[in-house]
């Protein structure tokens, strides 16, 4: 099952459709950058104050150094991810747990570019949901692909 993907400014971009019954959020589209150089995956603080995510009453933040700042990493509850198969129907993820990225610092600079950072999917999440990365940049070939599970 194959999930196509753009190339927008020289980033691989997913094209997501998020829910959660625990936040209140109906389908609401997000655009995911997807960094194989991440380690974790996450909702940036701009895609979460969008899909009104009360991050302040999320508990237990993280520290964590990322694109020369500092940020807080919290966890989330119960969200859906549909992806777009190529025949034009979706796919569910169910992710139990998600994360969302806040800046630590107080400047209104350091706020901005945090309100300003994309969400990310990271290694976590291809781990998690046996994923794998197709990227052939000069073909024009770019999808995210599950392995199907074979009949027994």
């Amino acid at each position: 099952m194959k999930f196509p993907l753009k190339l927008i400014d020289d980033q691989i971009v997913a094209n997501i459709i998020l829910s959660s019954n625990k936040y209140r959020i109906g389908l609401k589209l997000v655009n995911f950058i997807v960094d194989t150089g991440s380690p974790k995956s996450f909702l940036s603080e701009g895609d979460a104050l969008r899909l009104q995510i009360p991050i302040d009453s999320l508990k237990e933040p993280t520290p964590i150094r990322m694109g020369g700042g500092r940020y807080q990493v919290f966890k989330t509850k119960s969200f859906s991810f549909f992806f777009k198969k190529d025949d034009n129907e979706t796919h569910k993820i169910e992710m139990p747990n998600f994360f969302v990225a806040k800046t630590a610092k107080k400047s209104d600079q350091a706020i901005f570019e945090s309100q300003n950072f994309p969400s990310i999917l990271g290694v976590d999440f291809f781990m998690m949901n046996s994923l794998s990365l197709h990227f052939d940049p000069n073909s024009n070939i770019m999808y995210i692909e599950l392995k199907e599970e074979k009949s027994k």
